[in-house]
């Protein structure tokens, strides 16, 4: 193994868990792992006795798939249906004390909930990987042995001595982590009024709605501009984009009681009726300066504002609720032009289909390589969130979640794919900085909240970062969505 490289390797993962990356972090881990078990595997492959020779290779011909395409959890069950550790510790007089089948599970298990959105990594998680990883790296001779670290850990603690030992400030965060330690806070002064918001998880995003019982409506923090002229804006959201005249009606209705509303909130309030989505969406809200992210987190006062105002835009529309259900459902039941249009529009899909196969065409114009590239994108897509829609053109392949498109797949001729994604601004140097790491990155765009970001990708370049990419498109999903 590549000192070198594991080297760098390993600083890379203490970046992640410094920054709270910490799943991303553990896939790194997990990645080095499968790297070690390989080597092991092909080191002592042809010393084994000819009966495990055997088995392994049944066992390669059973899980259809080589030594260098088995993922962890089957690369596992190799080494212990074969008792490869145990004859790997044989064959070079040695005894490892932490690398074992206990701990490869283990880390297994956690690698496996990192894949599920409702799983949220800890820190303690990803440092006891950490150094569970180094220390085998010390027993494997792959790493000089580091006696501080080994000693803590024996005796039960998992406090980082060196770069992660600092607690890291607020100051010193990255933006997406300030959202979340903001969001955070947040939550807890509102369930300590009033509990509506226990389930949730802060977002390590600008925004976060709060659900108000009607699909597409919510009242939403909202962070938006630039430091050191940030601003702070709370209001009710009203974002129904193939119905959107209930926005409009609904909009109406809380306009005409402005009065009642402003004594709720004691505030002067701002009203747009035709906002994003082409105008569709609406918004009732008021905004407050607040600087920098830094100075918003340290005055109490902001933060109770922002609680206080938003429990008054709840309180408001819950008060209002049966008669707001009331206008929306009307106005699903009066309004023809939808099922006119929506008819429209299907006849238009009947007759260019009837004329030709986008995606046999484009299959014909890129070659079955790229498509399986592509296809490959929109599955890994869909296992992050079934929801998402996605439709082939003569070009491109869009994705897009309920608020719109997020991923652009664009097959080309040379067997590979360029990929566009959508990034939030909080994200984006820590997305940039990952993908010139892997030399993915190609170029970005800045738009207004977001950033397109450009890279190509083969189908080795797929298979090797595998898991990034996921974690890129679940990142990218999440903020969309």
């Amino acid at each position: 193994m590549n000192i070198m490289n594991l080297s760098t390797t390993l600083e890379t993962i203490y970046s992640f868990i410094n920054q709270g990356h910490y799943e991303v972090a553990i896939k790194e881990m997990m990645s080095l792992i499968e790297q070690i078990l390989r080597n092991i595997y092909k080191d002592i492959f042809h010393s084994l006795r000819v009966d495990i020779r055997e088995s392994i290779l049944n066992y390669e011909k059973e899980k259809k798939k080589s030594i260098d395409k088995m993922p962890l959890g089957i690369l596992i069950g190799l080494f212990r249906n074969n008792s490869i550790l145990k004859e790997y510790e044989s064959i070079n007089n040695k005894e490892f004390l932490h690398f074992n089948l206990n701990n490869l599970n283990l880390f297994t298990q956690i690698r496996n909930k990192c894949t599920h959105t409702q799983f949220k990594s800890s820190k303690f998680e990803a440092m006891l990987i950490y150094y569970t990883l180094r220390m085998i790296l010390v027993e494997l001779d792959h790493i000089q042995s580091d006696f501080d670290v080994r000693k803590e850990f024996i005796n039960g603690g998992i406090e980082i001595k060196e770069p992660l030992k600092k607690e890291i400030g607020f100051d010193s965060l990255t933006a997406d982590l300030k959202y979340e330690k903001i969001f955070e806070d947040l939550m807890k002064k509102v369930n300590s009024k009033k509990p509506i918001l226990l389930s949730r998880t802060a977002p390590r995003a600008k925004h976060f709605g709060i659900a108000v019982g009607i699909t597409d409506f919510h009242i939403e923090w909202l962070f938006r501009g630039r430091a050191p002229n940030k601003e702070f804006e709370i209001g009710i959201h009203l974002e129904k984009s193939k119905r959107y005249k209930a926005n409009y009606a609904v909009f109406d209705f809380i306009k005409n009681k402005k009065e009642l509303l402003e004594e709720f909130l004691n505030e002067s309030i701002k009203f747009k009726k035709k906002w994003l989505q082409d105008g569709k969406w609406s918004k009732i809200y008021i905004v407050k300066q607040i600087g920098t992210l830094e100075s918003f987190y340290k005055n109490e006062d902001s933060k109770l504002w922002a609680v206080n105002k938003m429990l008054a835009f709840y309180d408001f529309f819950k008060q209002n609720f049966n008669e707001i259900t009331t206008i929306v459902s009307q106005i699903q039941v009066e309004d023809p032009l939808y099922s006119i249009s929506n008819q429209v529009n299907k006849d238009s899909r009947l007759k260019r289909n009837a004329k030709v196969n986008v995606e046999e065409s484009l299959l014909r114009k890129v070659g079955s390589n790229s498509m399986e590239i592509a296809k490959s994108l929109i599955m890994m897509a869909k296992e992050i969130d079934n929801n998402i829609k996605h439709k082939f053109t003569i070009y491109r392949i869009p994705i897009e979640t309920s608020k719109g498109q997020c991923i652009w797949i664009r097959p080309r001729v040379n067997d590979f794919n360029r990929v566009t994604i959508k990034v939030n601004e909080s994200r984006v140097e820590s997305v940039k900085s990952q993908l010139e790491r892997l030399g993915l990155f190609m170029k970005m765009k800045d738009y207004s909240g977001f950033v397109k970001i450009d890279f190509n990708l083969t189908k080795d370049q797929l298979d090797q970062h595998k898991d990034f990419i996921r974690n890129i498109f679940q990142q990218t999903i999440d903020s969309f969505s």
